[in-house]
């Protein structure tokens, strides 16, 4: 559920996943089971169930999750289309090993009954380093006053569109937006510009 890419500063986050199902057969399935292999870049200790659409038992060995759902008794989809899906949803985290470039994969097997498994498309998730963004700044300037500190500034863009941009924190610091060195001012100090 990340998409295709996570920024290396995100990594210790979880990663979701959600595996659905619909049984597209001619009968009610019985019993379906989830299969998946959870590769060598998952760190399996981190491994939390999140929810499922039935009841499930659950069984994680040698990296192989399986999901069983005996006694579904899962319509198929020409008899009752709303009621023929199903679903499974987890969390974890990602190996301590992953780094920028990394590629977490994951893919599902389905079992409905005891025919061969519907095999899921394959999620991709590259972890890549995200770099800020170019702007092309008019003006920048800062005050110091008693009330406050306030930024001002203005990009060809946001004029394009006559907005104007003001940043203002009260005694507390400023958060920081990429790489600005910033020194306490005084009320002598008059205004920064630059």
């Amino acid at each position: 559920m990340q998409g295709s890419q996570i920024d290396v500063k995100n990594i210790d986050d979880y990663l979701h996943y959600v595996i659905r199902f619909q049984n597209t057969g001619s009968a009610e399935a019985i019993q379906v089971v989830v299969k998946d292999e959870l590769v060598d870049n998952l760190d399996i200790s981190t491994f939390q169930m999140v929810a499922a659409s039935h009841d499930y038992r659950l069984r994680l060995e040698n990296r192989i999750l399986e999901v069983f759902f005996e006694n579904i008794n899962l319509p198929d989809s020409t008899a009752n289309e709303p009621e023929s899906h199903g679903f499974v949803a987890f969390k974890i985290k990602a190996a301590d090993s992953v780094a920028i470039g990394s590629q977490l994969k994951n893919t599902a097997e389905i079992y409905f009954d005891y025919n061969f498994p519907i095999v899921t498309n394959t999620t991709e998730t590259a972890v890549i380093e995200l770099s800020p963004l170019s702007v092309d700044y008019l003006y920048f300037r800062g005050k110091c006053t008693t009330a406050a500190n306030v930024l001002e500034w203005a990009t060809a863009a946001e004029y394009a569109s006559d907005f104007l941009g003001t940043a203002q924190r009260r005694r507390s610091g400023w958060s920081v937006l990429g790489k600005v060195a910033a020194a306490r001012c005084t009320l002598s100090d008059a205004s920064l510009s630059g």
